[in-house]
Order: structure tokens, then sequence, then C-alpha cells
């Protein structure tokens, strides 16, 4: 058995030591409270069954599990203080920190982290949160009603939590950060009487904070105050988190009027925020391109989507991308890896190319239903004035190449996610955000039935290609990896152009605020206020 022990990084106590410069010098303890904002009410802050972003980032702050993520998404021990694993990562042993409590004070333990994920994978939970836990010995199984919770690859020793796995997964320890596997007491969730996670008096946490009795105003707001029974590699720094609720239209403008201490911004204030002393953050998650709508019944015939998108001048479309996105050439975005590799370096590019005879595609797909004439297609597309070049170069190259005219439709992001979510669309360009950095959380999205499946394909082939990642290891998988993201290449499901920066802004002075790569959380844990004097 191999022994591995996982620290945090000398720079990052260092970063800490940095931090507490700027905090008041009250014996080191920092008064300052973060102020962010969330857009909608969380639907619940059950860890088990949440599955929104604004109850994903409150978790995330009042919940700690076994593991946690850093600010580079790198996988760092959390409420355990070091796990082992046999030699082909299918046994796992997770040893927990010592004097580990709720935020009551009351005693956590290893059957706590057994109990809150049994529980999420239990039927009558109903959690669709789960899938990324079907590594662990018969969950899928027990999920679906066809295993006893006894046969679960999860026990306890003492203080001492043990996983058995169905298959070699080396990076399992990731799965330990994600809500799902966080603690829960069953004598408190019992209490609570169907109510867990829907108010703060049915909260019981273990995190760097916890909400505030009566902190929880819902629709409204939601007050963190710094947990003192938490038991981690260091006190969280900020006294406390507010919380708003609400739509923010521009997050530059909240935090240069004190707002917000921090928020996403729009490429277009970024300058702006830079010369107001803000701190940046930025990151490549979003991959935008063309989708054809597997159901509609002319997008159903492969030769009429091929010739569509072998009719694109690549160069002229690449030169239309505007500003503060960049140019990709293929779907699962150039920040994933697979183990310590860049997948999109091991897989090369992927994008139908240009052919001069991109118009016999289409007529060929005419003949196959029986068309005349092509009638009725436009492409949905959001009414973003950058946008719109690189959408009148893809019109421009689809009516020279077949002959007719095709629309463009520009309406409200809200609305063309809406049309796309219920299939009301016939093409549309539109992005796709990973879930997660490995190419199985981009690719997972157009497996049948999944949901946020734009392109409502159902294909036996693809899915086959899905199971096959979904059971074994990013290592193993490789080369399906790249089958499969080649299948949505060469059958014309999915044609990509290019990613959207993401950029964070923190006020100035405001430090150590971690935004998670993929996904919309934020840890406040290290938030520190240095140069300015704290609220």
């Amino acid at each position: 058995m191999r022994f591995i022990k996982i620290f945090l990084a000398g720079f990052l106590v260092l970063s800490l030591m940095l931090f507490m410069c700027g905090c008041s010098d009250d014996g080191g303890k920092s008064e300052l409270i973060i102020k962010y904002n969330i857009e909608s009410e969380p639907i619940t802050l059950d860890p088990q069954i949440a599955n929104d972003s604004s109850s994903r980032l409150v978790i995330l702050n009042i919940f700690e599990g076994l593991m946690r993520l850093d600010e580079k998404d790198r996988v760092i021990l959390g409420a355990a203080k070091s796990y082992e694993s046999n030699k082909d990562y299918t046994h796992f042993i997770f040893t927990l920190c010592d004097d580990l409590k709720w935020n009551d004070g009351t005693e956590l333990t290893a059957e706590d982290f057994r109990y809150g994920i049994v529980r999420a994978l239990s039927p009558e939970t109903g959690s669709e949160t789960v899938e990324n836990l079907y590594c662990i010995k018969n969950a899928e199984n027990f999920h679906k009603g066809k295993a006893k919770k006894s046969e679960l690859g999860i026990s306890v020793d003492e203080n001492k939590i043990i996983f058995d796995l169905e298959y070699s997964d080396e990076a399992f320890p990731k799965v330990l950060t994600s809500p799902p596997t966080m603690p829960c007491n069953e004598k408190f969730f019992l209490s609570t009487k169907g109510q867990y996670g829907r108010d703060d008096e049915f909260i019981l946490s273990n995190g760097a904070f916890y909400i505030k009795n009566y902190g929880w105003s819902h629709n409204n707001s939601i007050s963190l105050a710094n947990n003192k029974n938490y038991v981690g590699d260091e006190e969280a720094i900020p006294a406390g988190i507010d919380i708003s609720i609400g739509s923010i239209r521009n997050g530059y403008q909240a935090i240069a009027d004190g707002k917000v201490d921090c928020y996403a911004i729009s490429g277009s204030d970024l300058e702006s925020a830079k010369n107001s002393g803000m701190t940046i953050k930025e990151y490549d998650d979003t991959t935008w391109g063309i989708c054809f709508n597997m159901q509609n019944e002319t997008m159903q015939n492969s030769n009429i989507r091929k010739g569509l998108l072998k009719a694109l001048n690549r160069e002229n479309i690449e030169k239309a991308v505007p500003e503060h996105y960049n140019i990709t050439r293929g779907i699962v975005p150039k920040s994933v890896e697979v183990g310590s590799q860049n997948y999109r370096t091991k897989a090369g590019e992927m994008y139908l190319k240009q052919d001069k005879n991109a118009r016999q595609f289409v007529y060929d797909g005419m003949q196959e239903l029986e068309l005349t004439r092509l009638t009725d297609i436009e492409i949905l597309c959001p009414d973003d004035e950058k946008l719109q070049p690189l959408i009148n170069e893809i019109l421009e190259d689809w009516n020279e190449s077949t002959g007719y005219y095709f629309n463009k439709n520009p309406i409200p992001q809200s609305e063309l996610e809406y049309a796309v979510s219920v299939g009301n669309y016939t093409a549309a360009f539109l992005p796709i955000q990973s879930d997660g950095d490995s190419p199985f959380d981009t690719l997972k999205k157009f497996r049948t039935n999944e949901s946020g499946n734009v392109s409502n394909l159902s294909s036996k082939e693809y899915d086959s290609y899905i199971e096959k990642i979904e059971d074994s290891s990013d290592y193993e998988s490789l080369d399906t990896i790249i089958k499969a993201e080649k299948y949505l290449c060469d059958n014309a499901i999915f044609y990509p152009i290019c990613t959207e920066t993401r950029y964070y802004a923190s006020a100035e002075g405001i430090v150590g605020i971690m935004f998670h790569q993929f996904g919309a959380e934020a840890d406040f844990r290290y938030a520190s206020a240095v140069g300015v004097a704290n609220d």
C-alpha cells in the first residue's frame, strides 16, 4: 500500500502571512466583511441535492469535504489530514483531522461523512448530482435501486473512512471536494423533518463559515460568519461574508460603487477595472460554436450539416472573432488537462475543414429528404454587437455556397438559452461551458437525455464512448475521449470557433479571494484587505 500525504505548499502559508498584514491588529483577527452577490435565491443548501450555482457557492463556503480545491483547482487536504491508496488506486483510506466539530461545537465523525455520501446515493433522496460518485463500488446500482446499502464500497473505522472503487481512479480524491460528499449528521438531519437545508435553523455545517442565526433573508441576502469551531489548515481570515441576492447588470460598476467587493465583469470593462486598481483573474472554460438541433427534421440529415460547415472559410471566420475571445480549434477548452498533460495538445485540432464540394453535400442531403429548396433555416445568436460580424461571416459563406438565403435571429442571451433548452431552434451560435477540468465534463453534455444537451443528440455510438470514459480513469480512456470529440466533429454536431474569457475583478486592496476556474464558485477563506481600512 502506498501512503500519500498532501500538505499546503509553503507559498500559501507565506501568502497568508502577507494577507494578515492588511487586517486589523486585534490579535491578528480580521474584522473584514466581504460583500458578494449571487443572481438567484439558492434552491436549497442541502449539499446532497443542491444543483444550482447559487447553492453551490454558499455550500462550498459553509461546508468542507475530506478534500478541497486551492486557487489553481488543485486537490488539497480538507477535513482529512492524510490519505493513502493501494497501487492500482481502487482502495482509499482517508484519516480525519483531530477534533473536528460542527459549527455548533458538537463532534464531527467519519460516520457523518459516510452518512452524507450514502444519503446522496440513496434512491429516496432523488439527488441529480451523484454521477461522479459512481466510481465507488456499487454506487450506481445502489442509486438505481439495484443494490443494497450494505454493498456500497464505503465503510468507517474510528476516525478513518474507507472507499473501495469499481475501477482504478487515481483522481478519486477530487470527487471528495464536491457538495454531495459533504458530511451530514444523521440525528440533526432527521430532526429537521424534511426541512434540511431550507433555512439557517435547518443547517449544520463544518466549513470556514456558517450562516448566522436569522442570517438567511430569502430572496434578499445571506450573511455568513467566521466559524470559530472550524478545524482546518488555517482559520478563515474574514469575519464574515454578506451575500446579496439579485441580478447585477454591470459587475464593474457594482464594485466601483462599493456594492460588492468582487464580481464577474465583462471584457469591455477590463481596461477600466485595471485602471481603477482592481485585481483581475481570468479563465477560459467556455467554447462558442455552431450547434445544430438534431431533433429538427432537416438538421437530422448529416450531409446538410456537413455541407454547411464545410462551406465555412475558416480564415475569415477567425478574423471576425472579437476582442476578449480566443480562437479555438476543438470543442474541449485549451485549459483542460488529462493527468499532467494538456488535452488539446494531445488531441490536436478538431473541426470540419473547408471543402470546395460543400454545395454538393447540401444538395445530396436535400435529395435524401426529397426537398426542392432549403427554407425556414436561420441561425439563432446572442444580440451582442461584437459578435454580429462573426455571425455575418457565417451567413455569407452559407449563402454563397448553397445558393440559398439564410437569416440570423439575434436575441438576448437568456432567451437564447431558453429556446435551445426547449429545442426551439434549427441552428444556433451558442456557448458550452465546461463543468470541470476533465474532457469528460465537456463531452458528457452531448450524451442522450443529458441535462444541458444543447444539440439534442441521441446516439448509441456516442453514448457508448461516454459510458466507457465514465467507467475508467482519464489515463485509460484518452483514446476514447479523442474518439468522442472526433464523433461530434466528423458528424457536424458542434463546430468550435472561439473560447470566451471570463473575468473576475476584486476591489482595490481586496486580495486572496479564490475563484475556481470551472463553475461559478468562489472561496473567501483567505480574503483580506491590504493597504485599506476594513469596514
